[in-house]
């Protein structure tokens, strides 16, 4: 890592590393403390109140790993996973610009085929649908969905997969899978995608040296002495 001019590296601290739109770095933040309060005033984010929300992060230094915790509301807070990573019920992915949200189906009771399917009100489906994956306007609504049922597996990306998104140019063109396992709960992996797969931050998370956090619009890449 080549820090910028004038910016000072202290070998041996932990450090954030805030980086550009090209992913170089542009500025050095030392951890001089094991406890550190992230704000917009602190990484300099040209953004509004209303997007980072509450006071942003605070990072703790713990051991050969820091943890993250959001404070108060911050509606952009972000890890990017570097591994197939679990997500839970009301989870929100950020693959390329698009934002979507995982949610747990509940088994709902239904009329099934008569003997002459005199019976039927609905289609004929392979298996019940556990979970759906939500696409996510900014204003909050839901724009599309797609239904996951146990060991179905969902392609991600730009022009090719189950899921597409021609018009999102930060997205590869195969960016992602989201897989149902067994036991109803989702794993989602990066393929290999230029700009990742990050997992909002809603409670408290290590995040390893090398792997990048994005706060309010700002990425940044966590640096372990």
């Amino acid at each position: 890592m080549t820090a910028p001019r004038g910016t000072p590296v202290v070998e041996g601290i932990p450090r954030l590393a805030l980086l550009d739109a090209a992913g170089d770095v542009k500025q050095i933040i030392p951890l001089k403390s094991t406890k550190a309060t992230l704000t917009s005033d602190l990484l300099g984010l040209q953004v509004s109140d209303s997007l980072i929300g509450g006071d942003g992060a605070v990072i703790a230094i713990e051991g050969s790993k820091i943890r993250i915790e959001p404070v108060g509301l911050p509606r952009a807070l972000f890890v990017f996973i570097t591994e197939p990573t679990r997500v839970e019920d009301g989870d929100v992915l950020l693959l390329g610009s698009q934002v979507i949200r995982c949610r747990s189906l509940p088994e709902e009771a239904g009329l099934i085929f008569g003997d002459h399917g005199s019976e039927h009100v609905g289609s004929a489906l392979p298996a019940r649908d556990v979970a759906v994956v939500e696409q996510i306007r900014d204003d909050g609504r839901v724009r599309d969905t797609l239904h996951l049922w146990t060991g179905r597996t969902i392609t991600i990306g730009r022009d090719q997969g189950d899921w597409t998104f021609p018009y999102d140019p930060t997205m590869s063109a195969r960016h992602a899978t989201i897989t149902c396992e067994e036991n109803g709960l989702l794993t989602v992996r990066d393929l290999g995608s230029t700009n990742g797969v990050a997992l909002a931050v809603r409670t408290p998370q290590l995040v390893s040296g090398g792997q990048r956090v994005s706060l309010g619009g700002q990425m940044m890449r966590v640096d372990l002495a």
